[in-house]
């Protein structure tokens, strides 16, 4: 009989859709065993038939009917599921213009197990976990079918090899609920990977998992630590070998963690193997090494042994709230001025009070964030450690490491500064925020760690008004913001506030608690100095307030471009066609030089007419509007956003207290050497 009958028999009434076709879910079960190809056709042709016969029915028929079918799946669901191909239910739900939640979860997940993940021949075996993979995930039933049951089922090591066993379990976790997919990586992590080998098979599924499904590798301790082990010393490379940070900032990364023998054991013999004994002696030499099975193994070597002696004897430096080298830029302020929030407390409230409590006042605030990435490609979602937040007369940390021990007070601090960050009437100031994705750690920080793990990850907050010191100072210099004289904040201080930035915590762990005092000083020192460096230029005229309104920005925003970063970066600001792009800065005069800009060390130069006349300006010809609506015109605020920061901005033109912080500066400066002097003496 032609499917064009049945049709024909409905339209004349002499079927009734809603009684007649209520078992026309039986069908479908018979591409059973059969190739998937076949199965496919089979099925389009059975909804081909179905659909033509109830198309032409009336609205109340086809109601009834869909009800009825609707019920049949959830009240007979022992017996119907066992005669449908499973492969089916998808076409059937469209079909009925339904969803998986129309399913019966243990019955559709038992006979998935049933008629695809068994049988003789491996081929044919791993084509149906294939099927299964993808009919779980389509269907969202990843959730219902169990952690346990997945790794039984798509890791069967024993009859699987790794890439087979990676595309399934890629496959049934894509777009699976976090929860899920980690606890299925914390199992195989935990229970078949061995540290011990170096290529271990299940570590790198591990990491290729993780890699694939864009997880957090933190929740997979023995991957975690593969991935550290390898940044301190790997088979090609890594910071030891190649001499990127000190034996003691090493340690620094690795004295709190739980495997910090193992670690220790690496760098110490990666060293021993390269004739560095210096540098591991300098290791061995650290308190937490003298405990260690480590130090014990090596102290019969007498050369080791008397250096490890060496260093024992030396004192360690003190740990003060300003910079580590001598002659470096001191923040106006001392340790006790710092607002330092890890709970519900006194300095919470004013923070919220100064900058939420109050919608008339309008100012401009310094911040940055800090946080560990020990591979970019595989760590995929760091989180900042802590916050600094610098505003005229107060300097704050806010620790998120510590407020996240506290569920209540976690919340409410980090709905604070995300409104910080989306207020209107607060420009927020930072530097090179298009690098290393900076932006999407301070987002994915400010989410609840409860909200940030859980199926349905909310909306990341969004960031503005803001400004990058990077983009202001590559357009005064008419250059690109990946610039050095741009996007390096110790070239940029240097030449605008005439002091050295000291570095030597930059490498440190700042997820070690309690902070070093020179810790909070340099964290602080990088929230504000783009600041002050900012009001500088715009008080002392060098840029115009149309040109920072101009280049004031929105980021993080719903529907924000994904690579925003790539084209902030690629602006060139210059009307020449190529721009000034060779390695060399500009001098007062626009010849080629390979130093920054010339004047008297650790002096207010801002207030010498000769060396302000002769700052570099930016390009007159450049039609920087155009310019930034070519390249970033997403993230540009539109006319009817920027009334709110009107005040902000004019805060940054205030001279008087831009002086008045400068002279600031220069006095903690000359105190500080002052203070050197006598202690050396």
């Amino acid at each position: 009989m032609k499917h064009a009958v049945l049709p024909e028999l409905a339209l004349h009434g002499h079927i009734d859709v809603s009684s007649d076709l209520i078992l026309c879910l039986e069908p479908f079960g018979v591409s059973r065993r059969r190739p998937q190809q076949d199965q496919e056709w089979l099925c389009r042709c059975l909804i081909h038939i179905i659909q033509s016969a109830v198309s032409v029915a009336q609205p109340a028929q086809k109601q009834k009917w869909r009800e009825k079918v609707l019920a049949r799946m959830k009240s007979e669901a022992g017996e119907l599921y066992g005669n449908v191909d499973v492969r089916a239910w998808p076409g059937v739900l469209e079909l009925l213009n339904a969803d998986h939640l129309s399913l019966e979860p243990e019955a559709f997940c038992e006979q998935v197990l049933l008629q695809l993940c068994m049988s003789s021949n491996n081929t044919a075996w791993y084509e149906g976990l294939v099927q299964a993979a993808r009919l779980l995930s389509s269907q969202r039933m990843v959730l219902h079918f169990g952690a346990d049951k997945i790794r039984d089922t798509f890791n069967d090591r024993m009859h699987f090899d790794r890439s087979q066993r990676q595309n399934l379990l890629g496959l049934v976790l894509k777009n699976a609920p976090r929860t899920v997919v980690q606890d299925v990586l914390r199992r195989i992590d935990g229970d078949d990977v061995d540290v011990s080998e170096r290529d271990d098979e299940e570590i790198i599924l591990v990491r290729e998992l993780i890699r694939t499904l864009g997880e957090d590798i933190r929740c997979c301790r023995h991957a975690y630590f593969k991935m550290k082990s390898d940044w301190i010393a790997s088979r090609w490379g890594g910071v030891l070998v190649h001499e990127e940070l000190t034996p003691e900032q090493i340690c620094d990364h690795m004295e709190d963690e739980d495997n910090y023998e193992e670690l220790l054991r690496l760098a110490v013999n990666r060293c021993i193997k390269y004739g560095r004994k210096f540098e591991a002696a300098r290791m061995l030499a650290r308190p937490p090494s003298r405990v260690t099975r480590v130090f014990e193994t090596n102290r019969n070597d007498k050369q080791l042994a008397y250096l490890v002696s060496l260093y024992q004897e030396m004192e360690k430096p003190l740990s003060r709230f300003g910079p580590i080298e001598e002659c470096c830029l001191r923040l106006p302020c001392s340790q006790s001025d710092v607002l330092y929030i890890d709970d519900d407390s006194s300095a919470l409230a004013k923070l919220e009070h100064d900058l939420l409590d109050d919608p008339q006042e309008k100012l401009a605030i310094g911040v940055w964030w800090f946080w560990r990435c020990f591979d970019p490609g595989l760590d995929v979602w760091p989180r900042a450690s802590f916050l600094a937040i610098a505003y005229p007369g107060a300097f704050v940390i806010v620790d998120f490491m510590r407020l996240e021990n506290h569920y209540a007070v976690e919340r409410k601090s980090k709905d604070i500064v995300s409104r910080i960050m989306a207020a209107p009437n607060i420009l927020k100031v930072t530097h090179d925020i298009a690098a290393a994705r900076a932006l999407e750690v301070l987002q994915r920080t400010l989410i609840p760690h409860e909200d940030l793990i859980s199926d349905e990850v909310p909306a990341y907050p969004t960031v503005m008004p803001l400004i990058d010191l990077g983009m202001v100072a590559a357009f005064v210099r008419q250059k690109k913001p990946s610039a050095s004289c741009a996007s390096k904040l110790g070239s940029v201080t240097f030449d605008y506030l005439r002091l050295e930035l000291c570095l030597s915590e930059m490498l440190s762990n700042f997820e070690r608690r309690p902070l070093r005092q020179s810790q909070l000083h340099f964290a602080l020192t990088l929230a504000w100095c783009p600041l002050m460096i900012l009001r500088a230029l715009c008080s002392y005229e060098i840029v115009t307030l149309q040109q920072v309104r101009l280049m004031t920005l929105r980021v993080g925003f719903i529907g924000a471009p994904r690579n925003w970063e790539d084209g902030l970066r690629r602006v060139c600001f210059s009307s020449e066609t190529h721009g000034r792009q060779g390695p060399y800065e500009w001098d007062m005069d626009g010849n080629e030089c390979s130093s920054g800009l010339p004047g008297q060390y650790a002096k207010n130069l801002w207030e010498d007419s000769l060396w302000h006349s002769k700052l570099q300006r930016p390009d007159m010809k450049l039609d920087l509007g155009a310019l930034l609506r070519r390249h970033v015109a997403a993230l540009m605020i539109p006319e009817e956003g920027r009334i709110g920061m009107e005040g902000a901005l004019a805060f940054l033109f205030n001279q008087a207290r831009t002086k008045e912080e400068l002279n600031g500066l220069y006095t903690a400066y000359q105190q500080q050497e002052t203070t050197n002097a006598r202690t050396t003496t």
